[in-house]
């Protein structure tokens, strides 16, 4: 027993001896960071000596010449009209305060010029956000194609909170199911009848009859774009380039800072990852034939990749009269040119581009609204 004891005993002292410098190490890193954490407050209180409010700060070494660059920037100034622009407050008896969730205020100024057109129509009536419910001689309606999780940068889930009935259109069931859940809620809450929710999982193409497409999943849960595959001659004709607008792509690359433009998801084609399923293609007539879409109603969006252009010309040949539309003309074929062109043709007025999107009036409604 003794012997054993005696074996014994060397490992017990080195596994005491490693106790011990680890506690020393333990010390000696607490101690060093103490330290560390004076010196650094110690500075702090040198750097804030004097310092009572922020207009003392501004005049610190380093602080002044950080506000000096950021304002001759006018980042700050363009932060602050992106923020208070969005900011809206909700007159349902509650008073809540809501956000803007579209991409750069288009569903903000999609009600505004709503509200302008009510008070055109009836001069003296107001009746804050109920006034979606007035007779404003079009169905306060948005039709969101690509209507994507209906949520993040949407066109229509502002004006659903605010009182419009929507329709969204997306072929990817997974978004589609994003976008009914984060709206449904808010269709109608007190069932008085007065507006209703329409989802059609569907892509659209300018196609005269129902029809299947291949659509290639969007792999990016941040931008949720998804494409259809093999579409053909839908969006009409081909500009210099084959692609349309990449100005979003190009800036995109320059966000990410690795100078990559990412196209292989959006361009109907091979490159990039993503599942690829098969999916109803509607035509303007059977969408609002299932979801009873009047002739006039407020609010066309449109951002179906690649294939916009196309979409935007079966709407209007179909004979609907939409008073404003936004249309993303990211990646169709057709110049842009050539989209605005025709549609000036047919009674619209283009606006301006706000955010993704170029923003559209119907002429008639223009007239009689103050300038935008």
């Amino acid at each position: 027993r003794r012997g054993s004891a005696m074996r014994r005993s060397p490992a017990r002292s080195a596994l005491g001896l490693c106790l011990s410098l680890a506690c020393l190490a333990l010390v000696w890193h607490a101690l060093t960071l103490a330290g560390w954490l004076t010196s650094r407050v110690t500075a702090a209180q040198g750097y804030l000596r004097d310092v009572r409010d922020l207009t003392d700060l501004a005049e610190r070494p380093g602080i002044r010449e950080a506000v000096r660059s950021v304002v001759a920037s006018g980042a700050l100034a363009r932060l602050e009209r992106d923020v208070v622009g969005r900011l809206h407050v909700v007159d349902d008896e509650t008073m809540s305060v809501g956000v803007d969730v579209s991409h750069s205020g288009e569903a903000t100024w999609v009600y505004r010029r709503y509200q302008q057109a009510l008070r055109s129509s009836s001069p003296g009536k107001r009746d804050g956000n109920k006034s979606a419910r007035s007779d404003p001689g079009f169905a306060p309606l948005v039709v969101d194609v690509g209507a994507n999780d209906g949520f993040l940068s949407s066109n229509s889930y502002n004006l659903a909170r605010w009182g419009f009935s929507t329709v969204l259109v997306e072929p990817n069931p997974a978004m589609l199911a994003l976008a009914r859940e984060a709206q449904e809620p808010m269709i109608d809450p007190y069932r008085e009848g007065v507006q209703r929710g329409c989802y059609v999982n569907a892509g659209m193409a300018g196609v005269e009859a129902a029809t299947t497409m291949k659509l290639k999943v969007g792999g990016d849960v941040v931008a949720m774009e998804s494409s259809l595959v093999d579409v053909g001659g839908a969006s009409g004709g081909v500009g210099k380039n084959g692609r349309g607008d990449d100005s979003r792509e190009q800036k995109l690359a320059r966000l990410r800072g690795d100078g990559t433009v990412h196209r292989g998801e959006k361009e109907g084609g091979a490159g990039g990852g993503g599942e690829v399923i098969e999916v109803d293609v509607l035509p303007a007539s059977e969408v609002a034939k299932r979801c009873d879409i009047p002739k006039d109603f407020a609010l066309l969006s449109v951002d179906a990749e690649g294939v916009g252009d196309a979409v935007l010309r079966e709407w209007i040949n179909a004979g609907h009269r939409p008073r404003w539309i936004l249309y993303e003309s990211m990646h169709n074929p057709t110049p842009f040119d050539v989209t605005r062109e025709w549609l000036e043709g047919k009674g619209w007025r283009y606006v301006r581009k706000i955010g993704w999107n170029h923003a559209f009036e119907l002429e008639e409604l223009s007239a009689r609204l103050r300038p935008v």
